[in-house]
């Protein structure tokens, strides 16, 4: 019986953790519009694969280009390699007046725009 009580909850918990990735997912979709996708990695890093027509500004740049991030088309969509520079970067950006988001790790906002989830638009 406990074994049978491990085993229907290992299954409610994979089983929440499925329909919690869903609802996410779902809420994630919202269709969010871009203009400019901001990438704030390494030069280096943007080099070996980046978002087409995707801007880049390393993080630690950001503070003294912040006229030049101003004029470009928004809102902008901020990625990096995992989601924690973007994640910074959008909080300095909203804090100076950017309308920008959070788009989290390149690869995966890639994905979205592909997928439809996030449009680029022109």
């Amino acid at each position: 019986m406990f074994l049978i009580k491990i085993v229907s909850s290992r299954t409610f918990i994979i089983h929440l953790l499925f329909v919690l990735r869903i609802v996410i997912r779902k809420n994630r979709i919202k269709m969010k519009e871009c203009k400019t996708v901001l990438d704030v990695r390494t030069d280096y890093e943007f080099e070996g694969g980046h978002i087409e027509g995707a801007v880049n500004i390393p993080l630690d740049e950001i503070p003294k280009r912040l006229n030049e991030i101003k004029a470009m088309a928004s809102p902008i969509a901020v990625c990096c390699l995992s989601g924690g520079r973007s994640s910074a970067a959008t909080q300095f950006l909203v804090t100076n007046g950017v309308d920008c988001f959070n788009a989290g790790a390149w690869m995966s906002a890639k994905f979205a725009i592909d997928n439809g989830e996030l449009c680029l638009v022109k």
